[in-house]
């Protein structure tokens, strides 16, 4: 007996967790369905007879907003375009869209480009527009589908309409969910059920494709990563003249025409090159979502913008160079020497695609050069893009910015601002709270890749780049700004011995922090201190001598790696000789030493110490050009004399 109570006990118990296990998971379930879902449920319980009914019209709205997000991938997440006023021409191509295939009408909205008076607009759309703009075409859209329930009227259905459609979705980044308010009264001989609400939940990567595809656009206005590629291709090709002076007794003449042409088929080539997130370091846009494949692209047919200054109508041609005296003249008064430096502008079109299995989002920008300069970004945030006024206006989420130094002490009064596309946003001051720290807590705007900004009198910014989506708390820290006085010493490379500079002569040093943004020089003798932030630093000095240089009459033989025509010419060179006499000269002044080389500053050096002494090579004064050129390629290596001191502290 005792046994089989045991037993019985035994069962109770595995009956009672097995209640509690599917309990848990059941209020799980409960808990965890979405507002629109929980809405969906009101519907209540469906009788048998009307489920083929429900299902029908379900699918119904499935099938028109697949149609609506099919829109919206591909045409850069609008549904309805864009107006824009402006109309194509031969003077300005573009319009606010690039229409794919000529004469096709398919189209698709630029997120940033430059109307016809300068003014540069971003136009990407926000998922809350999106969202509006897929409501809007199942309003529109469905009632065409729901024509086909007459089938059922055949079977004994009756329906009796009791509203308007009205449609409530959701875009999330695995998935979209519809709820459709559609009060409709199905009948079949003695039973009826109201269906009002409509829901689908639909397997689409829209959500990630359009977070992705913002971030892309976000780098590309902030960087100008196109930019800087196309200034790249005018300097290394040989079909684009450029910039150059050459041994040539031929005076050199381009078609404009043909070099347009030319340019275009060199940025498809490097365009259709540049990837995401791994490969040749030159051509990587950057690290994004792994799941997303993306691709650029520009096609031939394309609009191409391109003027180039100075031209004679169809005609390119280079000046012969007359100049005889002065400083240059060790350069200019080669036998037969020609030089040119056309200024261009140039704007085009680039298609981003990013593909998740089958689906595909696009959407275009304008890439735009300048006087040989990529733009400066002045975006015009759209109206139309916009559902407030100002960015700085909009905020959901509460964000705590905590400002410290490099010992973790925390730094009072630093000035905190958020920047997002063109707008920056002051957030205020950091003050101490009850936790001794440093801190803000704010409502931030919403910015997908924004950047948070803390910055205080003495200090170097600190800066992070932040997606202001959640909740959350961001430490930032600001590098302590040391001002050093400056002792300079120059080391004769051929002696050994070490003096101070000579009055006549100038040494510059440049530091370049390689942990970040932060650069500072000086120019010794018009500047004797410097200031200086903790970090690794590549430091470059050059010695400038103003003294008269005497460079005797010399035949020189010259040669240079040239990019090989094609777009493998970035990577493959081919040497290219010129010989040519040179007069006798006279310089004013002349590098005649320097150095580069690594150099890591602690906190600790800077802290205690009053004074940075530096070091640099002098090489020689110069006699010949042969000489000038041994000068400036030692500085390189000048940090291997056995002689050279790394700076120090005093």
């Amino acid at each position: 007996m005792e046994k089989r109570g045991q037993v019985t006990i035994f069962i109770i118990v595995g009956i009672a967790i097995l209640i509690a296990v599917v309990g848990i998971f059941y209020v799980r379930g409960v808990i965890t369905k979405s507002a629109l879902q929980k809405e969906a449920l009101k519907v209540g319980t469906v009788p048998q007879q009307i489920i083929p009914v429900r299902d029908f019209i379900n699918t119904c709205v499935q099938e028109t907003a697949i149609n609506g997000i099919n829109l919206l991938e591909g045409q850069g997440g609008y549904i309805e375009l864009p107006q824009d006023d402006t109309q194509e021409s031969l003077i300005s191509p573009f319009t606010n869209k690039l229409e794919l295939f000529e004469g096709s009408n398919q189209q698709v909205p630029y997120w940033f480009y430059e109307t016809s008076n300068g003014l540069q607009i971003n136009k990407i759309p926000t998922k809350e527009l999106m969202q509006e703009q897929l409501n809007n075409y199942i309003n529109n859209n469905l009632d065409s589908c729901l024509e086909n329930i007459s089938i059922y009227q055949d079977l004994g259905y009756s329906f009796d309409y009791k509203g308007s459609i009205n449609t409530i979705t959701k875009i999330n980044n695995e998935n979209i969910e519809v709820l459709v308010d559609y009060p409709i009264e199905v009948s079949l001989k003695d039973v009826s059920k109201l269906l009002d609400k409509h829901y689908s939940l639909i397997n689409s990567k829209l959500g990630l494709l359009h977070q992705t595809a913002t971030k892309i656009m976000n780098t590309q206005n902030s960087n100008n990563f196109f930019e800087e590629r196309t200034i790249d291709m005018m300097a290394v090709y040989d079909e684009i003249p450029y910039s150059e002076t050459d041994f040539s007794c031929t005076k050199k003449i381009w078609s404009k025409t043909k070099v347009k042409e030319d340019f275009k088929k060199i940025v498809s080539r490097n365009t259709g090159a540049v990837i995401t997130n791994n490969g040749n370091k030159y051509f990587n846009f950057g690290s994004f979502n792994s799941k997303v494949e993306t691709n650029f692209v520009y096609v031939e047919d394309w609009p191409f913008y391109m003027e180039v200054r100075p031209s004679d109508g169809d005609v390119l041609k280079g000046d012969e160079v007359i100049k005889t005296s002065g400083p240059t003249k060790v350069l200019t008064s080669v036998l037969c020497l020609n030089s040119y430096h056309f200024v261009y502008d140039v704007k085009y079109p680039i298609l981003v695609n990013l593909r998740n299995g089958n689906e595909v989002f696009q959407y275009a920008f304008q890439v735009i050069i300048k006087s040989n300069q990529a733009k400066e970004n002045k975006v015009e945030n759209s109206e139309f893009n916009l559902v407030t006024q100002d960015i700085c206006d909009k905020g959901s989420n509460e964000i705590t910015v905590i400002t410290v130094d490099e010992n973790l002490r925390p730094i009072e009064n630093a000035l905190v601002s958020y920047k997002c596309f063109s707008s920056d946003c002051d957030i205020g001051l950091t003050k101490l709270d009850r936790l001794n720290e440093a801190s803000i807590t704010k409502i931030f705007p919403q910015c997908l890749n924004g950047l948070v900004v803390a910055e205080k009198e003495g200090y170097y910014k600190a800066q992070q780049f932040m997606d202001s989506n959640n909740e959350q708390q961001q430490v930032l820290t600001l590098q302590r700004l040391f001002n050093k006085d400056v002792e300079i010493k120059v080391i004769d490379k051929n002696s050994g011995a070490l003096r101070a500079p000579y009055s006549n002569e100038q040494v510059i040093f440049r530091f370049t922090n390689l942990d970040n943004d932060f650069t500072s020089s000086i120019n010794y003798p018009e500047e004797n201190n410097i200031q200086l932030i903790a970090g690794t630093y590549n430091v470059e000095s050059i010695i400038v001598s103003d003294r008269t240089f005497n460079i005797p009459s010399q035949t020189i033989r010259n040669c240079v790696k040239v990019p090989k025509p094609g777009v493998l010419g970035l990577f493959l060179k081919e040497e290219k000789c010129v010989t040519g006499t040179i007069d006798s000269s006279t310089l004013d002044s002349s590098i005649t030493g320097g150095v580069n080389f690594e150099f890591e500053i602690t906190n600790q050096d800077l802290e205690n110490s009053d004074k940075i002494i530096l070091y640099t090579v002098f090489e020689k004064t110069p006699l010949s050009y042969d000489d000038l050129n041994e000068i400036n390629n030692n500085i390189e290596v000048n940090s291997g004399y056995g002689e050279f001191r790394l700076p120090e502290f005093a």
